[in-house]
């Protein structure tokens, strides 16, 4: 994600948190002439704003993922040789 598309998410959350509805937050938006990262003006509907939300919860889940730190198990191994018959 780029500094705009984090822009565009923090943006959005605020006004979720503001009036709690996808739709009145792309009306606003629209208002405002602010556009989607492609340069689009968002949907009526209100999926472009979830949309918005939805890939920058995925991102930081990937971040998560990513950086997740495994604790190191050693166990035993056992190697046999086998000697095998020439032709």
């Amino acid at each position: 994600m780029n500094r705009r598309q984090v822009t565009l998410y923090l943006i959005v959350s605020n006004l979720y948190s503001k009036y709690k509805s996808y739709r009145k937050v792309s009306a606003l938006l629209n208002q405002r002439k602010i556009k989607t990262f492609k340069g689009n003006t968002l949907g009526t509907s209100g999926n472009n704003v979830y949309s918005v939300v939805k890939q920058y919860n995925e991102w930081n889940q990937q971040i998560e993922y990513m950086n997740k730190k495994y604790e190191t198990e050693w166990s035993r191994i056992k190697l046999c040789y086998e000697k095998r018959e020439e032709d």
